[in-house]
């Protein structure tokens, strides 16, 4: 944990660091895998839970997400619903543009619950968050607890320092131009959000916001600013200094 921090040049005072405490766990589990102690803990002084992980690989099928992020978000819920304060703990789900991007075009989605499921892009991943955004929406409609489903975007890196996760698709394909001396010619327009300014947005709506009784309520995360990746990122990455000389060359060739 401290070795990822330090590698994003974040330091924390030691006031700070006390308030960390990473425990091995098990999500599929209905104790979540916890030893007895940590989960006693918890019951007893857990206000909030944000579920932001689940496995980013596009080749995996829906199925493969059940166990430990499906059935391990119906377990984190449970958790929160077993809080022994007086209200459950509040959950919000980081869900993804995935979950939507398979909408027919042209068209805008609304910050609501998506009610058709093939409106998810056609991969596991997509598909499996769009099923828990259901199971969020459903706990809050059944139990009265407030759970929100937050949908985010492409991530970039944060605004200080610019660092990406190095397995990050754009990432690796940047890295790839050290290599072949070529990117793709790409006929898109982006929107990528800064990690540290999408982080501070989710502190806020799970500390201070998300009120709503409406439970067909979403937020979406996203960068409202777009950019062309042909007009504006090529041009830009050619003008610096962050990589060498390349050329730009058709997808097709690109993927050659």
């Amino acid at each position: 944990l401290y070795k990822s921090l330090a590698d994003r040049n974040i330091v924390l005072t030691d006031t700070q660091a006390a308030k960390l405490h990473a425990v091995p766990g098990d999500m599929s589990q209905s104790n979540l895998g916890l030893k007895d102690h940590d989960l006693q803990h918890l019951l007893s002084s857990l206000t909030c839970v944000i579920h932001s992980a689940w496995a980013v690989n596009f080749n995996l099928g829906v199925r493969s997400f059940e166990q430990q992020h499906i059935r391990g978000t119906h377990n984190l819920i449970n958790l929160c619903l077993r809080s022994r304060l007086p209200s459950p703990a509040r959950f919000f789900f980081c869900s993804s543009i995935s979950a939507a991007s398979n909408t027919p075009k042209p068209g805008s989605i609304p910050e609501t619950v998506i009610e058709n499921l093939d409106h998810a892009q056609k991969t596991g991943y997509g598909r499996s968050k769009l099923v828990t955004e259901h199971i969020t929406r459903n706990a809050m409609r059944q139990t009265g607890m407030q759970a929100r489903v937050l949908r985010i975007g492409q991530l970039g890196g944060d605004t200080a320092s610019a660092q990406w996760n190095e397995t990050e698709a754009v990432a690796l394909m940047f890295r790839s131009a050290l290599t072949t001396g070529a990117l793709p010619d790409l006929n898109e327009r982006l929107s990528w959000l800064p990690v540290d300014q999408c982080g501070q947005a989710i502190s806020d709506i799970a500390m201070n916001g998300a009120k709503s009784s409406d439970v067909n309520l979403v937020y979406h995360l996203v960068n409202p600013k777009t950019f062309s990746w042909k007009q504006d990122l090529l041009p830009a990455l050619k003008e610096g200094s962050v990589l060498p000389e390349f050329e730009v060359v058709s997808p097709q060739e690109w993927l050659k």
